[in-house]
């Protein structure tokens, strides 16, 4: 059998191999984030390997707790990865937390005399950050599935997203059982070093890139055109549906009737936002606009759209009147934030309720007239097209 060293160092020749394949063919043309961390995580794990062939030396005090802080590393770039193909994010500080506490554990214990110095906590990172990993990769493929992401119609892709899900999740599972057979037998039993040890774990690991690379171009294929579909439908500054694609999506929900589904339409502007501009500037303007943004992300429920119909001047699809009332009184709190405490600049809203035979459109041409007459007594108000709401 080839010994574990000889291995590593052929993990680390596929390893170099696939970040300049992943680089030059996935990053290069797409810039998905996807295919971005999978090349930073190729670069830690190589790094991780190559240290762990210090072992046995003098080098090896240090050598070894930084392949393990390098190892925890990549795996926590993999999960960012997943995590980028529902466009979410974590801080960049959360995903040092388990490398650092790795890291002590590691230089605290005998790095000196021990190759598995903090093996349980190395093992048990290593396995958080695959099985994060898998979670992210399972929701997305539930998402595709249901068709509240791109990919459905394409089984290149599905099998892909099906493929680095499941052996991402059988490398985190024999992290956990790894770390259960180190700590009940020790790194010198027979078990342990059969199917547990280095040669073992660096063969499991090389399959797991191999199967990365058939999925790559698939995945950053998708998130790349995935990422153009959102610009071309979202507004830049404030990350809300554009005018077009707002009223597409709106148009689809008021001809479905569906139990819980927004009722109301409701057109808002900036008030004085000319005079805003012009006494503080244009990018004061904008920090009002991005702040509506904020808000609506924080407060939007699942069914209700908001969208930028052009300068200060947005619409949205609520639940009923009375969400309206809560959104005004948050972006007037977020406006004045972002303006520094500054309160001239506030916003108006005008609510017109659905009706069955009503085009969007219509019902919009109420709003807006329900908005002229809050913005005529004085602003900062929210009236509905019949009444005071």
């Amino acid at each position: 059998m080839v010994d574990t060293a000889s291995l590593r160092v052929v993990f680390v020749i596929v390893a170099v191999g696939a970040f300049i394949l992943f680089y030059k063919a996935c990053w290069r043309p797409t810039r998905s984030h996807y295919s971005g961390w999978w090349c930073i995580a190729l670069v830690f794990v190589s790094a991780s390997a190559a240290c762990f062939l210090f072992n046995g030396t003098a080098a090896q005090v240090v050598a070894n707790p930084t392949g393990n802080i390098l190892g925890v590393l990549g795996t926590m770039c993999v999960w960012a990865s997943a995590r980028s193909l529902s466009r979410r994010t974590r801080p960049p500080w959360w995903f040092l937390v388990p490398p650092v506490v790795v890291g002590v554990v590691s230089f605290l214990d005998d790095p000196a005399n021990d190759v598995w110095t903090g093996g349980p906590a190395f093992l048990l990172g290593m396995a958080i950050g695959l099985g994060g990993a898998t979670y992210e990769l399972r929701r997305f493929h539930r998402q595709v599935v249901k068709g509240d992401a791109a990919g459905v119609d394409d089984p290149q892709f599905l099998a892909s997203l099906s493929a680095i899900t499941v052996m991402t999740g059988i490398v985190s599972a024999y992290y956990v059982v790894r770390m259960v057979v180190l700590v009940a037998v020790g790194s010198d039993s027979d078990l342990f070093l059969t199917y547990f040890g280095g040669a073992a774990t660096t063969l499991l690991l090389i399959l797991l890139m191999v199967v990365a690379i058939f999925s790559m171009a698939a995945l950053s294929r998708t998130q790349y055109t995935a990422d153009l579909r959102h610009r071309a439908t979202h507004d830049g500054l404030t990350g809300l549906l554009n005018r077009n694609e707002f009223l597409r999506q709106a148009e689809g929900v008021i001809t479905r009737v569906e139990l819980g589904a927004p009722t109301v339409i409701v057109l808002a502007d900036v008030d004085r936002f000319k005079q805003l501009n012009d006494a503080h500037g244009h990018a004061a303007g904008d920090r009002a606009l991005a702040s509506i943004g904020t808000v609506c992300r924080r407060q939007l429920l699942p069914r209700e759209l908001a969208g930028r119909l052009g300068g200060d001047e947005f619409a949205f699809l609520l639940i009923d009147a009375e969400r309206a009332h809560s959104l005004a009184e948050a972006m007037n709190e977020e406006i004045a934030l972002a303006m520094s405490g500054d309160t001239s600049a506030t916003i108006s809203l005008g609510v017109a309720r659905l009706r069955r035979t009503e085009s969007i459109v219509g019902a919009m041409e109420r709003a807006d007239r329900a908005l002229y007459d809050a913005k005529a007594r004085g602003g900062r108000r929210v009236m509905s097209d019949d009444r005071p709401a």
